[in-house]
């Protein structure tokens, strides 16, 4: 698992890197093809023009939803930045106990999760569990850190801006179930598996009571025992396949004129 979510994590850095470097090379044309239909309108017929110039219509468009992508991975940006400046300050103003890796938050919600260099607990995890289960948990969570799912996640969440948000749910859900599962698994090595089921099912009760702290429980239950192949979604590798086409296209007509090679 810990592998598969390294890879899907390569495969989202490898789209993104491929989306910039599509734009900027379209970028560089752009010019090319605003002077090709300024000088072509003239001596053309409506038609014509429209008809040997589709596919610097085409490029044009792509660029504009390519642009408007790069925009919202701008904002998402921002959010990222404010969204960890504001947690990190409501972490250490709810800090009970703080050891080396471990915070103890006073908090009623049940909160269990790596942040970048350090594994957050709530209090009512804590008073729920008993010590085997905690220990569990702790090995999860140590697992996540060692990882670093916490900056794999930001990231994601940021280069994965640049798509649909319908595409960007699904490639996202994959990558956390793989981290999750990586995690109970590495988990398994440390303590028994009827502590970390325990631990599981007991997080599922408390929880249910709180869907801002759910954390794929279901699936984790339904998997955590089971040796199940759960494979890459191949709509990633066809997502990957776009800027390397969409580039392959481009470089193709990017000295067509007025329709002629």
């Amino acid at each position: 698992m810990r592998k598969k979510s390294n890879v899907l994590f390569f495969l989202i850095s490898l789209f993104f890197f491929s989306y910039i470097f599509l734009y900027i090379f379209m970028f560089e044309q752009l010019s090319i093809w605003i002077n090709d239909i300024n000088s072509c309108y003239s001596v053309m017929g409506l038609l014509s023009f429209f008809v040997n110039h589709i596919h610097i219509f085409v490029y044009l468009s792509a660029f504009l939803i390519m642009s408007y992508g790069l925009t919202k991975m701008i904002f998402a940006i921002f959010k990222a930045v404010k969204d960890i400046f504001f947690l990190n300050r409501d972490l250490n103003k709810l800090k009970k106990r703080s050891f080396k890796k471990l915070l103890i938050v006073d908090s009623d919600i049940p909160l269990s999760f790596a942040f970048f260099n350090r594994i957050v607990l709530s209090d009512s995890i804590i008073k729920n569990l008993n010590k085997k289960e905690k220990k569990a948990i702790f090995y999860h969570e140590l697992a996540h850190l060692k990882n670093y799912d916490s900056i794999k996640f930001l990231l994601g969440d940021i280069l994965l801006s640049v798509l649909p948000e319908s595409i960007k749910k699904i490639i996202k859900h994959q990558l956390i179930v793989f981290s999750e599962f990586y995690a109970d698994r590495s988990a398994l090595e440390k303590v028994p598996e009827k502590e970390l089921f325990n631990a599981v099912l007991k997080l599922k009760e408390i929880k249910n009571n709180y869907p801002q702290g759910a954390s794929f429980i279901e699936e984790r239950l339904n998997y955590l025992f089971e040796d199940e192949n759960i494979e890459i979604n191949k709509a990633v590798f066809v997502i990957q396949m776009i800027p390397l086409v969409l580039f392959i296209i481009t470089f193709i007509y990017r000295t067509c004129f007025c329709g002629v090679m």
